[in-house]
């Protein structure tokens, strides 16, 4: 009799141990499930970082981000605005390997074509992603410009002297 009576209160034990692992696995899971979107991020990287190593470019350390847009699949592209303490952006637009001949400069109004075509390229990723207007370059105003292409997309720097303001506009083909 003591021997069924011990396996009788064990098996309850048992019960309540399965039971509260069981619950304790369903939340630790939800949770999961809530947190992907945020933990993609976290794994990528900063977006610097993915700047950086998607497309071979120096962000400067006083370069902090103050807007970023993107898909939620995160494959239509992206829009950040960063702003430089100190206003250095030669490394920035010259990038890890110096290359400055491709580099614009915009004074306010040109007559050039290419000079629109960066406009309305920067107007389309801010459009497709609903930025906010308050993050949107001024294109009225003198800045430096450089268009990256790759098989994967197209990347935009305009850096903005005057406001020391840095936008990135992504788009993935």
């Amino acid at each position: 009799m003591r021997g069924r009576l011990f396996r009788i209160r064990n098996y309850k034990r048992f019960t309540v141990i399965v039971s509260a692992a069981g619950f304790v696995l369903f939340f630790a899971l939800l949770a999961l499930l809530f947190a992907t979107p945020y933990l993609k991020w976290a794994i990528v990287g900063s977006n610097s970082e993915r700047y950086e190593r998607d497309w071979q470019i120096f962000i400067p350390s006083d370069f902090v981000e103050a807007a970023h847009y993107a898909a939620e699949d995160g494959e239509g592209g992206s829009f950040t605005v960063y702003v430089a303490s100190d206003g250095e952006f030669s490394s920035l637009m010259g990038g890890k390997s110096g290359d400055w001949a491709s580099v614009s400069y915009h004074s306010g109004y040109s007559p050039f074509e290419k000079d629109k075509l960066i406009k309305t390229f920067v107007e389309s990723v801010a459009e497709d992603l609903e930025v906010d207007s308050d993050s949107l370059p001024q294109f009225d105003r003198s800045f430096y410009w450089k268009l990256l292409s790759r098989d994967e997309g197209r990347l935009a720097i305009l850096y903005f002297p005057d406001t020391r303001r840095a936008y990135f506009a992504e788009k993935f083909r």
